[in-house]
């Protein structure tokens, strides 16, 4: 997946109505954790199969508040082939 930065998302968040405030600690302080992209779910009892949800996590720099976000629901595009 390809990253994503903090002032790519941001103007996402007002098309959607997304407080940038923490809702923690109420500050503005947001950045993109690249190194965490998806979800995986288990789906079967087995543990055989998983199901990979893509977000992308963002990390308050006050408080270490963690919020995740559907990329697809963003609007982010990922490059061909990822």
């Amino acid at each position: 997946m390809k990253e994503v930065y903090s002032n790519e998302i941001i103007p996402l968040f007002k098309e959607k109505g997304v407080s940038e405030r923490c809702e923690c600690c109420g500050k503005e302080l947001w950045i993109v954790h690249n190194n965490f992209s998806a979800i995986l779910h288990q789906v079967s009892e087995e543990g055989t199969g998983f199901f990979s949800f893509p977000v992308v996590a963002m990390v308050c720099q006050n408080c270490g508040h963690l919020r995740l976000f559907s990329r697809q629901t963003l609007g982010i595009k990922d490059d061909e082939g990822s």
